[in-house]
């Protein structure tokens, strides 16, 4: 039986909305903590671009996963619909922080981001929302 939940544009761009926002904040709390730990371990820089990778790959993740869990149907492409407007808007906040422009290693978050929201989105869809007590 499916719960398939039709929602028009503007319910879908709401959803969209709050799901990157909710990913950015998940970004932002992992990258306290990455930066946290690396800190604590005195990393040395060159670990940065992975460190962040992992941490826009943990945002996507959850940012794909909400949006498949509330529209409930085409996780992969919700979840990547997701995942690029999550990743314009980091791109766009990284252009005023950083002199670089578009770089390889732009395009590899740029990849992660995509993938991992996509599998956010699949993950969602496939999760039940009902629980059984005993």
């Amino acid at each position: 039986m499916s719960e398939e939940i039709k929602y028009n544009l503007a319910e879908r761009l709401v959803v969209y909305a709050i799901s990157v926002i909710v990913g950015i904040v998940a970004v932002t709390l992992t990258m306290f903590l990455a930066a946290s730990i690396c800190l604590a371990l005195d990393m040395s820089d060159n670990f940065s671009s992975l460190v962040s990778g992992i941490c826009l790959g943990v945002g996507a993740v959850v940012s794909g996963f909400l949006t498949g869990k509330k529209i409930k149907c085409g996780g992969i492409i919700n979840g990547i619909f997701c995942g690029i407007i999550m990743y314009l808007i980091v791109f766009f906040l990284s252009l005023f922080i950083s002199e670089n422009g578009f770089t390889i290693v732009t395009l590899s978050h740029s990849l992660i981001t995509v993938i991992s929201s996509a599998i956010g989105g699949v993950l969602g869809v496939n999760t039940s929302s009902k629980r059984k007590v005993i």
